[in-house]
């Protein structure tokens, strides 16, 4: 029973980083919303601003834009951001990482 449960677990983990690492490619690139951000207060030195990125939204089927933020920066890394990039049937977009 405990190696059904390990098995399962593993299985579900893998379908759920599968789908995850798939590209949704769009016809056209969307357009980021043109808004003034105000910063709220840096919550701490180890803190760092990610400007806002685009997400899939898998119900739309449409990319939408989620907003920036402060964010706790990962030791010996900087971050990478999000851009998109020209595949053969339209615009993928790669996400910001940390490098």
């Amino acid at each position: 029973m405990k190696k059904l449960l390990i098995s399962m677990t593993l299985i579900g983990t893998m379908l759920l980083l599968g789908t995850a690492a798939i590209a949704q490619v769009v016809a056209e690139k969307p357009i980021a919303p043109r808004t003034i951000v105000q910063k709220p207060p840096r919550p701490s030195n180890d803190h760092v601003w990610i400007d806002g990125e685009w997400t899939w939204n898998d119900k739309t089927s449409t990319y939408e834009w989620e907003r920036g933020g402060w964010t706790k920066a990962e030791a010996g890394k900087t971050y990478k951001p999000g851009y998109w990039r020209k595949v053969e049937d339209g615009w993928e977009y790669v996400p910001g990482r940390w490098v």
